[in-house]
């Protein structure tokens, strides 16, 4: 019969031998350069715009173009269309574009893979104006930004919806990460 306090006591240094990388890596929060902030906004289909609607805050969510530098956002026309009131009271508005990587947690529904990020967020502020003619490079760039989704969310055909372009002249940028590389690295 061996003695209770002599008994060997079980080495739990053996659970920890191998490196857990999410227990390992940098999951600081770290500022990204204009260059990355302008990669996020080029990559991502969509975000969200924020304008202030005489001092209420007014939010939408909003497919949007990166094309040369400038945001493209197009406008079906309601009759009721709050945004193009808002606009023309007050033009500046803040377009956050934001993305996680759920799988990093687990969660298998995740819909972004797995890149050695947890989250990444730009916001572009900048004043908002609808641009008349749109070129036929700015007008594709819009389309392909939303594709595949055939969605119209003015409910009617895009043959019988006016769309409006606006544009967003970029005048303040700013971009975090946090939990590792950049999510559109090529490493």
């Amino acid at each position: 019969m061996v003695d209770k306090d002599e008994a060997e006591e079980p080495d739990v240094t053996d659970d920890f031998d191998e490196e857990d990388p999410l227990e390992m890596e940098d999951v600081s929060m770290k500022e990204l350069s204009e260059d990355e902030s302008r990669e996020v906004l080029q990559n991502r289909p969509g975000g969200i715009l924020s304008m202030c609607d005489e001092g209420e805050p007014y939010a939408i969510p909003m497919s949007y173009a990166y094309y040369e530098g400038d945001l493209y956002f197009e406008f079906g026309t309601t009759e009721e269309g709050r945004k193009f009131d808002v606009l023309d009271r007050n033009p500046t508005a803040s377009l956050t574009v934001y993305s996680f990587d759920r799988s990093r947690w687990g969660d298998s529904t995740a819909n972004i893979p797995s890149s050695g990020f947890a989250w990444v967020s730009v916001m572009a502020t900048g004043e908002v104006k609808r641009v008349d003619e749109p070129s036929d490079e700015v007008f594709e760039a819009i389309l392909d930004a939303r594709r595949p989704s055939p969605a119209n969310p003015w409910g009617d055909t895009f043959a019988k919806t006016e769309l409006l372009i606006y544009t967003m002249d970029i005048e303040k940028l700013s971009g975090r990460m946090a939990g590792g590389e950049s999510p559109l690295s090529d490493d």
